[in-house]
């Protein structure tokens, strides 16, 4: 339990101790607040109980004292109990403090209030529909299954459920809603709707909120007594949204200033929908029912009676504010009734919308170069279709801005980099600049968070780039204009996410040896990239000016960082062999700690990787922190190589192990120099060379069947044992690192990693005769 949990158990007991010890008026018993004995109420009244016993404990318990009272008085005692059996439903449990306050531990649960929907002038409504999912009676076999789930949500004026019962392949909805009857509303805390209002028609109503701009434009166009008789649905435009844009009245100046450069016109100019016919315009506004937003979904399309066959999509939103939007024009004053008809207030003229996205973008000339990049990446068809998209439109400005290389990758190169670039720009909900308020987040088709913004002087930004046009709605979704092109790392080439990942480096060596372009003309690529901290360290042990200076050893270590195929490290089994474009192959290995693998760590030819899968363009990066090294041979060549471990390479060859290690393996050799034999005493090393069972003995000691790289000596561990290795002599080993120093048995590593083809090898500076102590005997210090 929680801390604050047993400190309100001991403050309890505390008060249950105190007032048991004072034993005063307050005390626990049974019954309502505030009731007092019967004996107590029966003195009140003027009447004395005759032959009065003191209260007994059985039956009723506290309560029990009319048991006790004399025959002359049980018509009273009878009626006492049955006023208590009537208001037994609300006794209490718990303590009165002097009947000052109660502190109430009762399980007796109150009765709850009713739902205000179960009170007077509600009025339900129930819609149900049926639909079968089945495409036809043949198809693969399926297994019968059945679901049911029920979304309920409610506002001051409605409560609305939709549940969905599927049996195999078909889904019954069922949509219950209850509001207000008609000419009666609510606010809240209040039972069922008990206000009454008289309701009036459109016309009246519509002036009553104060809508006489709307008005003017209607009768302008002879659409009033069409509202007087009608009826219908108006989603009516306040006063200021007029003010906004005057041009819309016949007897204003009909045509938009001339001098609004920076704008960009997405959709059709607003002049020529004005001079055309502004009734369209309106009736734009109204839908031949009545909805209430209680009967109106997300993402729903309505139609309206506009002679263009315009819709409406309205949207409802949640966060960062609750809103419903209509054509991304927010609802201000929502289900105000008429006698024949709603009427919901808006903020701005809707216009008429018609045509899809790909449409309004072909018939912008501002926007070119995205209407060139949707038909090349084969998204034309998905946005001239149904849907409910968000696209972030950059301009041919923002294509412009682009650097030449980039920008030829995206119109030029592959389709998949463009794709990747435009899944950036689009959502799959339509989310309207309305609701963008502070700094807010929503997903892409990338699956990748947006960040969008609204300052305090009202400009909008997504990830930064300035929206230029907002709002611009289609009938499959809405389009923002945006003045910059949105790059998603996984759309760059691979030395571009290499260099925005601070890997310069490795940049600057292909630049100077001239394998620049080659690498950035490649495609579907894993890199192996070494940071720059790798490079350094390489530094301490060669030169890498004198490095350069060897062109081909340069590009032969290059090429094998360079995988010619695009592959997930997640998905690949320890000693996994990955064939690198110079045809030599990477080990790749994954250690954990065991049982539970809360620490991992996976390898390539025993170099760490500290980032994985760095998506690109053209493949994947990994960002490893040690240079790869191309292997010289097997163990025995790797070994065989260096003069330091020469009395090891004859030893080896003379007990046999030579041709051992030069097979497939994996080994991990643990290899003492030539100074670690010379400080052996001089009849161990005579033993060791004149008897071959102890001279093999004694060499398969350090030798392990496994590839262990010195970043794994920390994970491989058993679990009721100290950090080991199991050698060819079938003992295990204590394998350790303490303050940066790894350890095998008593013996330090002095130089790890030096892989092989086969294996690995790792310098110790002593001969491993022995187990350091018995197992029983091991300190637990890194169990």
């Amino acid at each position: 339990m929680s801390r604050n949990l047993w400190i309100f158990l001991l403050i309890l007991l505390s008060i249950i101790v105190i007032a048991s010890s004072r034993r005063s008026r307050g005390r626990w018993y049974r019954g309502r607040s505030g009731r007092r004995s019967l004996a107590d109420r029966l003195r009140d009244r003027g009447t004395k109980p005759s032959n009065h016993r003191p209260r007994q404990r059985h039956g009723w318990g506290r309560w029990g004292s009319g048991w006790g009272a004399g025959q002359d008085h049980r018509t009273r005692v009878e009626e006492e109990l049955d006023d208590l059996f009537r208001r037994i439903k609300d006794r209490r449990y718990g303590f009165n403090f002097e009947d000052k306050f109660w502190l109430d531990f009762g399980w007796n649960s109150r009765n709850e209030p009713k739902p205000w929907w179960e009170g007077p002038n509600v009025c339900k409504d129930e819609k149900e529909s049926i639909e079968n999912t089945s495409i036809s009676d043949t198809g693969p076999i399926s297994r019968h299954f059945s679901f049911k789930n029920q979304v309920c949500d409610q506002s001051e004026t409605s409560y609305k459920c939709t549940t969905k019962t599927g049996i195999f392949m078909k889904q019954k909805t069922v949509t219950e809603v209850y509001e207000c009857c008609p000419g009666f509303t609510r606010k809240d805390e209040m039972f069922g709707c008990p206000t009454e209002f008289k309701l009036d028609g459109l016309v009246k109503t519509a002036r009553n909120l104060g809508l006489t701009e709307f008005l003017r434009a209607t009768e302008s166009v002879s659409l009033t007594d069409d509202l007087e008789k009608g009826n219908f649905t108006v989603f009516a435009p306040v006063n200021k949204a007029f003010e906004d844009e005057k041009n819309i009245l016949p007897e204003l100046e009909t045509i938009l200033p001339k001098d609004m450069p920076s704008v960009v016109m997405v959709s059709k100019p607003l002049t020529d929908l004005v001079i055309a016919d502004m009734s369209n315009v309106l009736l734009g506004h109204l839908v031949y029912d009545t909805l209430k937003t209680s009967g109106l979904n997300d993402e729903q399309l309505i139609e309206t009676a506009s002679p263009f066959d315009s819709l409406l999509r309205v949207n409802f939103f949640s966060r960062p504010e609750k809103l419903i939007t209509v054509n991304c024009a927010r609802i201000l004053s929502a289900d105000n009734q008429a006698t024949n008809g709603i009427i919901h207030t808006v903020d701005r003229i809707i216009k008429p919308v018609t045509d899809s996205i790909v449409d309004i973008i072909s018939q912008n000339p501002n926007l070119s170069y995205l209407k060139t990049a949707l038909a090349r990446a084969d998204l034309v068809k998905a946005l001239r279709g149904t849907g409910q998209y968000t696209l972030f439109a950059p301009t041919d400005a923002a294509f412009e801005k682009l650097e030449p290389s980039i920008r030829d990758r995206l119109i030029k190169g592959e389709k998949s980099c463009l794709e990747k670039v435009l899944k950036n720009h689009l959502l799959t909900s339509v989310i309207c600049s309305t609701v963008i308020q502070g700094t807010v987040t929503t997903t892409n088709l990338l699956n990748k968070y947006l960040n969008l913004t609204r300052t305090e002087d009202d400009k909008l930004f997504v990830e930064g780039s300035q929206m230029v046009g907002r709002d611009i709605m289609a009938t499959n979704g809405v389009i923002h204009v945006i003045e910059d092109v949105l790059v998603p790392d996984q759309a760059l080439g691979l030395i571009d996410v290499a260099e925005k990942n601070n890997l310069t480096k490795f940049v600057e060596l292909l630049k100077e040896t001239g394998m620049f372009k080659g690498i950035t003309k490649m495609e579907n690529l894993t890199l192996f990239i070494p940071s720059n901290n790798a490079f350094e360290k390489l530094e301490e042990k060669v030169s890498l000016e004198e490095l350069k200076k060897d062109k081909k050893k340069v590009e032969d270590i290059v090429m094998y960082h360079v995988v010619p195929e695009v592959v997930t490290c997640s998905r690949l089994h320890n000693n996994y062999k990955l064939s690198t474009e110079n045809e030599r192959n990477i080990r790749m290995n994954r250690y954990s700690t065991f049982p539970f693998r809360h620490h991992s760590i996976q390898t390539a030819q025993c170099a760490p990787i500290i980032k994985e899968n760095v998506p690109a363009c053209n493949g994947v990066i990994n960002i490893v922190n040690e240079v790869l090294l191309p292997p010289v041979g097997n163990v025995v060549d790797n070994l065989a190589s260096k003069k330091k471990f020469s009395t090891l390479v004859r030893l080896m060859k003379k007990s046999g192990l030579a041709d051992m290690l030069q097979e497939e393996g994996p080994f991990t050799m643990f290899a003492p120099t030539n100074e670690a034999f010379d400080d052996l005493y001089e009849e161990d090393l005579e033993k060791i060379e004149d008897n071959p069972e102890v001279l093999k003995k004694v060499l398969q000691n350090h030798i392990v069947q496994e590839f262990v790289c010195c970043a794994s000596i920390s994970m491989v561990r058993s679990w009721f044992d100290v950090a080991s290795v199991r050698t060819l002599s079938g003992v295990r080993f204590p394998v350790k690192e303490r303050h940066g120093t790894i350890q095998f048995n008593h013996a330090v590593v002095t130089e790890c990693d030096n892989t092989a083809t086969n294996g690995v090898v790792h310098a110790i500076d002593k001969v491993t005769l022995s187990p350091e102590r018995p197992f029983w005997k091991r300190d637990f210090y890194h169990w």
